[in-house]
């Protein structure tokens, strides 16, 4: 058996014999498969002939998913920071009250 290099540097063991991996859904857009050798993408569709289960994602798709997630990560951080920062402010006073409180 040989082994395959992923996109992430891991290895996946390859077998002797394929499998069928399987869904049944009925939803099938809402699937999406990646090929963790190619890092390529696919979103199930609905076309019921064989070879026309999966379509590619196509680039520009990816990149505006890209683009939005980077965006959300900036909100996320933004929100984490001032967190953080107004905590740091009542870290004192919270301390104060639980020894106050006995706690």
């Amino acid at each position: 058996m040989a082994d395959r290099k992923l996109v992430d540097g891991t290895w996946a063991q390859e077998l002797d014999q394929p499998v069928n991996l399987v869904i049944k859904t009925k939803c099938p857009s809402k699937w999406k498969i990646v090929d963790m050798e190619t890092g390529k993408a696919y979103i199930g569709t609905d076309k019921n002939k064989k070879f026309q289960y999966w379509e590619p994602v196509d680039n520009e798709r990816l990149k505006n998913i890209e683009s939005e997630l980077k965006e959300l990560n900036m909100q996320l951080s933004k929100h984490i920071k001032f967190i953080d920062d107004t905590y740091e402010g009542l870290k004192n006073p919270i301390n104060a009250a639980r020894r106050w409180l006995g706690r």
